[in-house]
């Protein structure tokens, strides 16, 4: 069975391209119509059927992909089957209806590399497996080099010992004591200060734990918003878990923040919202360097998102029909 199907336009192909095959050097399946069909074969019929039998569904958002008609019929008829659909927002463009309620993947410039382990995530790759990291990857034409010098290199696997550490360490130790005498060394073992450290939780996907300094997190107890809170560097929070808080629609933009420290399920509600044009989104560390992970565009302004522990965003923004009078309600509850 085929793993990932991509629908995109024919506009957008070298982007297409790329994406397939560092999909396929992860270890995956990959079909899209001009890898899959050969001449003679009937067009439609040979993309329904490779939509049939995929597990899960890739469109590739641009302002070209919106306006195709086989992409929307692709994406209606994967939705049809109950497909898993993951949207990839390569270029900025004015989300179709059909995507109401989906959250995408920011692919876009710089953003491929450095999110390309939450598509692997979303395509149910898990770690351990054939997995290869972006900045690991391959650059075009040194593949061949690659070939060329594979029987005069071999790839060998080093095995840490901890005794390469400890033994060393020991003969250190035996030299010091001969020298200093062993209360000598205690009495300088006991002046040197030990560093407090706390682990700081990080994505899955490296599989890496830094320790660093972590202050305490001042939650705010509102219940009103505190302006200006209209980027995200002046965003209200880390916000309590099960709280009312209130803010007034009376600006274009507002910010909060909250400190998901085991990570788990986050559920947002927006109610009680009177402006126009209203979104509701989600954003994972920082609203420039990683992506929405779930958007609400109409009512009920309601997220429920499962999601790796470390600091999420929730941006509201009203299009027009300001007001100071009537406020809305924004309740966040996570672990």
């Amino acid at each position: 069975m085929t793993q990932v199907f991509i629908s995109y336009s024919r506009k957008d192909l070298i982007f297409v391209e790329r994406l397939a095959k560092d999909l396929k050097a992860a270890g995956l399946e990959v079909w899209y119509d001009l890898s899959g069909l050969n001449g003679g074969t009937r067009w439609g019929r040979e993309i329904q059927n490779a939509i049939d039998e995929c597990q899960s569904f890739v469109v590739v958002l641009s302002p070209n992909s919106v306006e195709s008609e086989w992409v929307e019929k692709e994406f209606m008829y994967a939705n049809s089957l109950n497909k898993k659909i993951i949207p990839l927002l390569y270029k900025p463009c004015k989300t179709p209806m059909w995507f109401i309620n989906l959250h995408f993947i920011d692919v876009q410039g710089d953003n491929y590399d450095r999110n390309f382990w939450i598509i692997l995530k979303a395509l149910g790759v898990k770690p351990g497996e054939k997995t290869i990291k972006p900045e690991e990857r391959q650059a075009p034409g040194l593949a061949e080099e690659t070939a060329t010098h594979k029987g005069a290199i071999s790839s060998r696997k080093i095995k840490f010992h901890p005794a390469w550490i400890i033994a060393p360490l020991g003969l250190m130790a035996v030299a010091a004591m001969a020298i200093w005498g062993v209360p000598p060394l205690v009495a300088q073992l006991a002046h040197v200060p030990l560093p407090t450290m706390t682990a700081m939780h990080m994505p899955s996907s490296t599989r890496a734990v830094t320790w660093t300094h972590m202050p305490t997190p001042t939650y705010i107890e509102g219940p009103w918003e505190q302006e200006p809170n209209n980027t995200y560097q002046q965003a209200n929070g880390p916000l309590l878990s099960g709280i009312d808080y209130y803010g007034y629609p009376n600006d274009q933009k507002d910010f909060f923040i909250i400190n998901s420290s085991i990570g788990g399920q986050i559920v947002i509600d927006l109610t009680n919202h009177t402006g126009q044009g209203v979104q509701l989104q989600l954003f994972y560390q920082t609203t420039t360097g990683t992506p929405v992970v779930h958007s609400v565009w109409q009512a009920p302004y309601h997220i429920q998102y499962t999601g790796l522990p470390g600091k999420y965003y929730i941006y509201i923004y009203t299009e027009s029909n300001y007001n100071s009078s009537n406020p809305y309600t924004l309740r966040v509850t996570y672990p």
